[in-house]
């Protein structure tokens, strides 16, 4: 298994789109990102194209490969460049009415005040804004090598992340990082989301 970065001219369109299926297939075994987006393969593999756009562009694009198929996916925002949710415009307006207005009514807001405690861009900061193991590579270590690739890549820069699932949580409590600060809201279908802002080192200033 090798772990590498991405650029823009390394991103072909096929590799692209290979990009964002490993996402989505990822994402959509997450009871929080159905509930917050649907279940609908293609909206999220459109959003997902839209994130990695964005990334190439802006941020750092890293990937675990066995055999040449990606097995896993970590899009990185660099120190200077702070996190934003703008490239999730256009999958907003593209949610069906109802689910759009309890979207912008209740979850924007959240991300909006998630984005003030997050590392911005005037501080030295890495943020994991993606990561993503295909389910068929469960188990290998791939988002445990995606993280190794971007604390080495940080050196002595604190990294710091965000998670809405309980397992996900655990996961990255398991390899160093602290819950620091949460947001939240009830989604469209009920779902309680409580989005958890990690940081590692656990004692790294924030703001």
């Amino acid at each position: 298994m090798r772990v590498r970065q991405i650029t823009a001219a390394d991103a072909t369109g096929a590799l692209r789109a290979e990009l964002a299926q490993c996402m989505t297939a990822s994402f959509l075994t997450y009871d929080t990102w159905v509930s917050m987006w649907g279940s609908d393969p293609a909206f999220t593999e459109s959003l997902f194209s839209d994130a990695i756009t964005n990334a190439l562009q802006k941020w750092e694009v890293w990937v675990t490969e066995e055999e040449e198929k990606i097995l896993g996916v970590a899009l990185w925002c660099p120190p200077g460049v702070g996190f934003d949710t703008t490239f999730l415009r256009r999958s907003i307006v593209a949610l069906p009415p109802a689910h759009r207005d309890h979207f912008v009514s209740h979850i924007s807001p959240q991300f909006r005040i998630m984005e003030t405690i997050l590392p911005g861009h005037d501080v030295k900061w890495w943020y994991l804004a993606f990561l993503a193991t295909h389910p068929d590579a469960k188990g290998k270590g791939v988002g445990t090598a995606l993280l190794k690739a971007g604390a080495e890549r940080a050196g002595t820069t604190p990294l710091a992340l965000s998670t809405g699932n309980d397992a996900n949580q655990a996961f990255y409590e398991g390899r160093g990082y602290v819950k620091r600060g949460e947001v939240g809201a009830t989604l469209v279908d009920g779902y309680v989301w409580t989005e958890r802002l990690m940081v590692c080192p656990g004692d790294a200033e924030i703001a």
